[in-house]
């Protein structure tokens, strides 16, 4: 006989840096932020029984490296007694959240120094004040549907591939619900699930912002007194159908859209398992009264969390022709960004052309790919399931996953865990002849030579799925 009880509790840290600090979004942009469009906070919520303790954290950061994260992770796992494969570290990728690490031919300022060396601090903070304040609760899910994404690969008439917008691309309106309730059904956290990119707001505002993943949470709260935690979902491919945009109007209908309809599926969720009772009350007629009463039964019967460390394969090099063709393209992109005196495109040539020079040095050198390894984790209560991607997954990859799943609801957060990058599916990988000029095809710039090779998205969800049936 299960004799488990579920507890359950959340704390939030704030988290919104200094006026003045970079961003780590969009990639043309060079200049620190002048403003704050809204705050950004870190919410965790502690699931816990007396075999297993499972931290689920949500931040307003765009990403961070494998590394960071098990760091951050490991802190986290120290601090409540539990172990880094029961922390899922989540960020909802705003594109308007700080620059928390060095790189991109940037280093971190003294302010953003001081910020970045304290975050983890904050992070841990949220899950000790979620982990004093469990009691025993309940959980369960459901679904609705908000058609604010549209698939964001567009092909225009000359055959190139760029970022836009694709009604006839794959996408996912799925809104995920996870309720959690006290026993006398008092609301303790809402978790939201959608994939979208956070890219209402576009890089010009020079503004810090949640965009509108925090809209959804302050409708949530506002309207069921539940402190709300949004998962980021399979968003490498997907776009809000307005984003890009000047007015934080706009972010808050996108995130209103999505966070009333989340609150109408939240609202509809009984946490409770019920029965049925009736009695006659007598008036002019006679009324027979139907009542639900709470059952007793268990709280739950399963709660456990695993993860699995996979190394992700990466594409051929091209020819030393290619790869010296490239390089002077480069090197004239370069060119004109500096004669134009443009400061946003010159760093972006910057990167390219140190791009293209490694490029040409592997080919030379004949340079094996780098060892990448990345974190797939899935959590389990009971018929609720959590599947995460270390990377910017492929709307493709969360659709597989949810319906091969044999829970009966399950999320897909795509960016847990630190991040690798792109991980498309292998549909949408243009052929060599066309031009594709979308974040997936050049983002491998940063960090690699050549992106990820095809097979990896069927790698994220078959070890995802496999963790799962290792949790019955």
């Amino acid at each position: 006989m299960n004799n488990l009880t579920l507890t359950a509790g959340v704390g939030r840290a704030n988290i919104t840096p200094p006026v003045g600090t970079r961003f780590l979004g969009y990639i043309l942009r060079v200049e620190p932020s002048v403003g704050i469009d809204s705050e950004l906070f870190c919410t965790a919520l502690v699931l816990a029984d007396e075999r297993a303790k499972v931290a689920i954290i949500d931040c307003d950061l765009a990403t961070f490296t494998v590394p960071r994260a098990d760091e951050i992770r490991q802190h986290v796992a120290d601090a409540l007694g539990t172990t880094m494969s029961h922390v899922l570290f989540a960020y909802s990728h705003t594109h308007n959240g700080p620059f928390v690490e060095a790189g991109r031919l940037m280093e971190l300022t003294d302010v953003e120094t001081y910020y970045t060396a304290n975050l983890a601090n904050y992070i841990v903070s949220a899950a000790k004040i979620a982990d004093a304040n469990r009691k025993p609760a309940r959980i369960a899910a459901d679904s609705g549907s908000a058609p604010i994404a549209i698939n964001r690969i567009e092909t225009l008439a000359d055959g190139t591939v760029i970022l836009g917008q694709n009604p006839h691309g794959k996408t996912d309106h799925e809104v995920k619900v996870v309720r959690v309730d006290g026993m006398d059904g008092t609301p303790i956290a809402a978790i939201v699930n959608y994939a979208a990119h956070p890219v209402v707001l576009g890089p010009d505002p020079l503004l810090i912002g949640a965009d509108y993943p925090g809209v959804v949470r302050e409708v949530v709260e506002q309207a069921t007194g539940a402190t709300c935690l949004f998962l980021m979902g399979a968003a490498g491919d997907q776009m809000p159908i307005e984003a890009w945009t000047t007015s934080s109007a706009t972010v808050r209908k996108m995130g209103g859209i999505l966070g009333h309809e989340a609150v109408r599926v939240y609202l509809g969720i009984e946490t409770r398992r019920m029965k049925v009772n009736t009695h006659v009350v007598k008036s002019l007629a006679e009324v027979l009264v139907y009542e639900l009463e709470d059952s007793g039964a268990n709280t739950h019967t399963v709660l456990g969390a695993a993860e699995k460390r996979i190394t992700f394969p990466f594409m051929a090099l091209p020819s030393l022709a290619e790869a010296e063709l490239t390089l002077q393209a480069m090197e004239a992109e370069r060119a004109r960004a500096v004669a134009n005196d443009d400061s946003r495109m010159t760093y972006i040539g910057e990167i390219e052309l140190k791009w293209a020079t490694r490029l040409v040095e592997a080919v030379r050198t004949n340079a094996p790919p780098p060892i990448v390894t990345g974190v797939v984790q899935a959590i389990r209560i009971d018929d609720i399931a959590i599947l995460t991607s270390p990377g910017e997954a492929f709307v493709g990859m969360g659709l597989e996953a949810k319906v091969r799943s044999p829970l009966k609801h399950t999320l897909f957060a795509s960016y847990a865990n630190g991040s690798l990058g792109y991980i498309r599916t292998p549909d949408a990988y243009p052929p060599p002849s066309q031009r594709a000029i979308t974040p997936d095809a050049i983002a491998h710039k940063w960090t690699y030579t050549t992106p990820f090779a095809p097979e990896c998205a069927g790698l994220v969800v078959e070890t995802g799925l496999e963790l799962l049936e290792g949790l019955g």
